[in-house]
């Protein structure tokens, strides 16, 4: 396996803005690690589940699920979160529901600023913690977060660091710093950016990876540039349609030995966009790698409604390829 590989991981954090295939990007990397014999959990953090639906399976709630042959998912509910972080300090099941379901104790936890990002990760911290007794190793070879969008992102990453900056004594520091050191250990842990070759998400891609580069430290070396409109015509091809379009009487030709001489309208027309969405494709991603000094994995824009299961197995092979690649 090559020292660049993802898979050498034990935490990856996949961020982006909403929208530019953050849950694609997951379940595709979750694939491939799995056909190498990884256990792969994959941890949703959103009220609304939707992860176990990629793999025709019954939604599984806050509990870990099996979804596929070596895949597991969760979405992560930071309220019972809370309540398991809780059972442990206070050993009483029944005290625990007591506090809990305290109007007042429910209210502090809602207005308390970055409680459920911290509750959440620290959940994401105790997965990662765990053993399998029989074999004596770890449950799962690499969870992934499928994280909150990049204008929340910023803000979950640093919470243990703020809270471990913010206090000075007891478990709540103490837990903040053990999540805290598994965030920054750049063995263990790296953090994924995904985004559109469009003009908002990369511009927010650009922000994002000037404020992990100065305000998390962790380790990050790529962004994913999902949905690129592949490179259908060569230089010369591009250049052969548009002389065809400016020709008219080898159009005409052209045209009149067609079935329909509409078919070649269209075709001129769809040719002619895919060529100028390249060509927009090409100018973001270049803008990208002027602005953001890291490796730019890109993956091809697929022409269907809704992926398949094997749609993102072979996402996940490209991913992988380019992740490896030297």
């Amino acid at each position: 396996m090559k020292p660049s590989s993802p898979l050498l991981m034990r935490l990856l954090l996949v961020s982006g803005k909403g929208g530019v295939g953050k849950t694609t990007v997951s379940v595709a990397l979750a694939l491939a690690a799995a056909k190498r014999g990884k256990r792969v959990l994959v941890v949703e953090v959103s009220p609304r589940e939707t992860l176990p639906r990629l793999f025709d399976a019954p939604l599984g709630g806050h509990a870990e699920h099996p979804v596929a042959e070596n895949i597991w998912t969760l979405n992560l509910d930071p309220h019972l979160a809370l309540e398991e972080y809780l059972e442990t300090q206070l050993h009483v099941r029944a005290l625990v529901r007591m506090v809990t379901g305290n109007p007042l104790f429910q209210r502090l936890v809602e207005i308390a600023p970055g409680w459920r990002d911290l509750l959440t990760l620290g959940k994401v911290w105790h997965l990662e913690r765990q053993q399998d007794p029989k074999k004596g190793r770890p449950r799962y070879d690499l969870i992934i977060v499928d994280a909150p969008a990049t204008g929340h992102g910023l803000a979950f990453l640093r919470t243990p660091k703020a809270f471990v900056e913010a206090t000075r004594f007891g478990p709540a520091r103490t837990h903040s710093q053990w999540v805290c050191d598994l965030i920054e250990d750049r063995s263990r842990t790296r953090l994924l950016l995904v985004t559109l070759p469009e003009e908002l998400p990369v511009n927010e891609t650009i922000e994002m990876a000037r404020a992990a580069e100065e305000k998390l430290n962790m380790s990050f070396e790529d962004v994913v540039v999902n949905a690129v409109v592949p490179r259908l015509f060569t230089e010369r091809e591009a250049q052969a349609l548009a002389s065809l379009r400016r020709n008219p009487e080898v159009l005409g030709r052209v045209a009149a030995s067609m079935e329909d001489e509409m078919d070649l309208a269209d075709l001129l027309e769809t040719a002619d966009a895919t060529i100028g969405r390249r060509a927009l494709h090409e100018s973001y991603i270049r803008r990208l790698r002027s602005q953001v000094r890291k490796r730019m994995i890109e993956l091809p824009f697929i022409y269907r409604a809704q992926l398949s299961l094997e749609d993102l197995r072979g996402l996940g092979e490209i991913l992988l390829g380019q992740m490896e690649a030297e």
